[in-house]
């Protein structure tokens, strides 16, 4: 179910990341040193509250004369599953699940929910693949080259940023490993 909603919080603080962002787009438009910090790609969770996000970004870019690109909306960018857990507040959880909340809060990537499911591992193979499928779009390859057209890629001339849009748990998934960090570091950042 694809429930959530910004709140008017939620979309006072994404007009204010766009304002930021269109300053900064604004500022390399000005150089020719940072022409790397160009957004030229754009992706975005398909969850509702997501794209609300991008779209108040967006409009807050747009408005500064600063438009950022239409999002390659993309299902896996979608928010870490938590099976009997969604939509109830953490303190629910925390009551209702102690054992499993207190396994998530100590060791996240050991949770299993449902017998066998494990959310934050199934969230850190989605973050592996979004990483692939995402640099690859950003050097024109398909995933899953072969080592030889990955190597030729590392030629590319590759000017401009790429503004992923999406939720916490993948996000946090993505930018760890980005960081060449552990998924024993998930849920500790």
């Amino acid at each position: 179910r694809d429930e959530s909603v910004l709140t008017y919080d939620g979309i006072a603080q994404a007009s204010k990341l766009g304002v930021k962002l269109a300053r900064l787009q604004s500022e390399v438009n000005l150089t020719t040193t940072c022409a790397a910090r160009t957004i030229i790609r754009c992706w975005c969770s398909p969850l509702h509250r997501c794209r609300q996000t991008f779209a108040a970004v967006s409009g807050c870019c747009a408005a500064y004369q600063c438009p950022l690109p239409q999002p390659k909306v993309h299902w896996d960018l979608r928010e870490i599953h938590f099976c009997q857990w969604q939509g109830k507040l953490r303190r629910q959880v925390a009551l209702e699940d102690e054992h499993n909340w207190n396994v998530f809060k100590s060791a996240p990537h050991k949770l299993t929910l449902k017998g066998e499911f494990a959310p934050v591992v199934e969230c850190w193979e989605r973050g592996l693949k979004n990483w692939e499928i995402i640099r690859a779009d950003a050097t024109n390859l398909e995933p899953k080259n072969s080592p030889e057209s990955v190597e030729a890629s590392l030629d590319t001339n590759f000017d401009g940023a790429v503004f992923i849009m999406c939720h916490g748990g993948i996000g946090q998934a993505m930018l760890l490993q980005a960081l060449g960090l552990d998924i024993e570091m998930y849920g500790k950042s």
